[in-house]
């Protein structure tokens, strides 16, 4: 059982046992000394705790030795224990509990030693009687140390369950930052890169033309929205070392955020308006960072597909949730070449497990009829703020 908890004799342990040993063997030899039990009965409370000792300070790695040592402590105690007026129960209870807590042991050895125990008292008994009752409750006093023992063992395995399960979560909680921040940086890369590519193109053009002065604002412009992509990549990493549930985003706050991604847009050539409705209300980080996520694809999307058309953004707050969607009309391609394309990157993929995680969170994306002649491409995200 290599996955076994095993129990530990820490020095307070040891330091009790200690004095029950003392405690019991005084008595022991004072019975004795006074002639009430015989020889065999102090040498059989002597082999108990010698045992006792034993079994107390070795090490828990010795298994096999181990349940020597607690098999004499159960024979040794148990067959004295009627005689000593249950004084030698206590190794047995020590021994039997011990047997019970154990995980390196099988459950049912702890039982075969009970079982042997309550037998040799029993035989204890018929060598040197007591009442009737003080039998019963020595028996019964093996039974409480048996079932208290598996009650250990039980709590000890739970334990090692929780430890477990933390482990786990902990290993998934990184595996989850590690998706989220995969998501961001495509985000990051698939807006600034892709900006700067018809960035650029607009440059060779206008160097073509020979209209350096606007190739030269263009070059400003490209070099604004590299920096604005790094600002946004070392936000995401810095983000994975922030606690995202306690943090909360006031509404003017977040459409705030929202206002370098339209500039940016805008200032690529790309037309966009935006519509809201309803009252502001906070709503927390990760939705916050979600739902910009979120524009910044469906704008991404509009420039690569749908080059020179005008998007619409709608932000709608409700009552505990809000809303957002981003429309361009389709291109000349129609639906299924941004459907396919969309459905092979990890724009949409990561939109939408970024959204299937937060409260009420839900993401679609797709060709709505009848917000134009042709039809639309919607990107459409939503999720709780309450």
């Amino acid at each position: 059982m290599s996955n076994a908890v095993v129990p530990s004799q820490t020095w307070f342990r040891r330091v009790l046992s200690l004095i029950g040993i003392a405690a019991i063997g005084w008595d022991t030899f004072a019975r004795f000394s006074r002639g009430s039990i015989p020889l065999w009965v102090l040498l059989c409370v002597l082999v108990a705790e010698v045992a006792w000792i034993g079994f107390a300070a070795m090490p828990p790695r010795y298994t096999r030795v181990g349940t020597v040592l607690l098999g004499l402590m159960i024979v040794g105690g148990g067959i004295v224990s009627t005689s000593t007026d249950a004084v030698g129960v206590v190794p047995v209870l020590v021994a039997l509990l011990w047997m019970g807590r154990d995980q390196n042991r099988p459950l049912w050895l702890s039982l075969v030693f009970g079982f042997v125990g309550m037998i040799v008292v029993l035989i204890g008994d018929l060598i040197l009687p007591i009442a009737f009752l003080g039998l019963l409750s020595i028996e019964a006093g093996l039974v409480v140390a048996f079932f208290g023992g598996f009650s250990r063992r039980q709590f000890l395995v739970a334990e090692a369950r929780s430890r477990e399960l933390v482990g786990e979560q902990a290993r998934a909680d990184v595996l989850d930052a590690r998706q989220q921040l995969a998501h961001d940086i495509h985000d990051v890369l698939a807006h600034s890169l892709g900006g700067l590519v018809i960035q650029l193109d607009a440059v060779d053009a206008l160097l073509e033309a020979g209209d350096t002065k606007a190739a030269a604002a263009r070059v400003r412009d490209s070099r604004a929205l590299a920096a604005e992509g790094l600002s946004e990549a070392r936000r995401a990493v810095a983000a994975l070392g922030e606690p995202p549930a306690s943090s909360r985003v006031t509404g003017d706050e977040f459409v705030a955020s929202l206002r370098d991604l339209l500039a940016v847009h805008r200032s690529l050539g790309g037309s966009v308006d935006v519509v809201e409705t309803g009252t502001r209300h906070a709503l927390g980080g990760p939705l916050a960072g979600a739902l910009r996520r979120a524009l910044q694809e469906g704008l991404t999307n509009a420039r690569k597909h749908a080059p020179g058309e005008p998007v619409t953004a709608r932000l709608s707050w409700q009552s505990g949730a809000v809303q957002l969607s981003v429309s361009n009309p389709l291109p000349a391609g129609g639906a299924g070449a941004v459907a396919n394309d969309l459905g092979g990157g990890h724009g949409l993929v990561g939109m939408r497990e970024r959204f299937a995680a937060l409260p009420g969170g839900s993401a679609t994306a797709g060709a709505e009829s009848g917000l134009a002649e042709s039809g639309s491409f919607v990107v459409r995200v939503a999720g709780a703020t309450a």
